[in-house]
């Protein structure tokens, strides 16, 4: 291996679930001191911004049992092995909040962390929206709300919304929307 920091790498699977790998590297420094970390892989997923002829942006409430507490967030969700991230999107919309849209715009792919947890999220803009009838997962309780963009800020802001995609997801939309850019 021609790597001017470490003489060799190694990896080793410690764990495999549905929706993250976690493993175990060994890196090997050029002067042979050993280093192990660990990371866990997770699935890509999608994140969604339904976003209303007058500006607003539809968010769902969704209980998270993780923080005991519901979280007010975007549309958002895991891509499906063999399925596009397009269409995962349009999944998730529908089956989240009943919702279709004619018009999508893939925004952007972030990499949400860079150390420990590996993971990707690709962010789209759906307009054209039609209202149908959600089908959320069984384990799934959510609710729908529209936010125009300043209250949207303001919860970043004073932190009622706290996932990393939605916050991502609105300041995209509102510097787009200032920029006349949609």
């Amino acid at each position: 291996m021609d790597d001017p920091y470490f003489s060799s790498i190694s990896f080793k699977n410690i764990l495999k679930a549905k929706l993250f790998d976690v493993e175990e590297v060994t890196f090997v420094k050029q002067n042979g001191e050993k280093y192990v970390h660990h990371i866990a892989r997770r699935m890509p997923t999608v994140t969604v911004i339904p976003l209303t002829p007058e500006n607003e942006i539809i968010f769902i409430s969704q209980y998270r049992y993780l923080f005991k507490k519901n979280n007010l967030e975007l549309v958002a969700g895991f891509i499906d092995k063999n399925e596009t991230p397009l269409k995962a999107a349009k999944r998730e919309l529908k089956e989240e909040t009943g919702i279709t849209a004619s018009q999508w715009e893939q925004l952007l792919v972030a990499d949400m962390n860079a150390s420990v947890m590996v993971s990707q999220n690709t962010i789209f803009l759906a307009k054209g929206l039609e209202t149908g009838e959600p089908k959320p997962d069984k384990d799934e309780i959510i609710t729908t709300c529209r936010l125009k963009i300043d209250d949207a800020l303001q919860k970043v802001f004073t932190g009622q919304i706290t996932t990393t995609e939605s916050i991502i997801g609105v300041l995209l939309v509102e510097t787009l929307l200032k920029n006349r850019i949609v």
